[in-house]
């Protein structure tokens, strides 16, 4: 049996190539926003409400990634995504009421 080929340009490609595409493109965009988050995360600790609403958005990019991965991926990439939204959710909440600086508790003590 011949593999299905979809045109692209002069020649065609496989389903393979293009589910290999699609999965190495999707796991990149996890990344790229694992990335992010990490990067916002070091903001976070030093200036907690700089980042407002920004994680809360970061946490719905990641859950589109984590739908898109349930739909159409599987393996590693779905399981990449489901970490990420986690690990970015929690953050999220965690900064959003941040605990009273040791300075601040030492005002309200005395």
């Amino acid at each position: 049996m011949n593999p299905a080929l979809f045109p692209l340009g002069h020649k065609g490609i496989t389903y393979f190539q293009v589910v290999v595409a699609l999965e190495s493109f999707c796991s990149l965009g996890v990344l790229f926003g694992a990335y992010l988050a990490w990067h916002l995360g070091g903001l976070a600790r030093t200036i907690p409400r700089a980042i407002g609403a920004l994680g809360w958005g970061l946490f719905a990019y990641e859950l589109v990634g984590v739908y898109i991965s349930f739909m159409f991926l599987a393996g590693p990439p779905r399981i990449l995504a489901v970490g990420i939204a986690v690990c970015t959710g929690c953050a999220s909440w965690l900064t959003t009421n941040p605990p009273p600086k040791p300075e601040q508790m030492n005002q309200q003590l005395g």
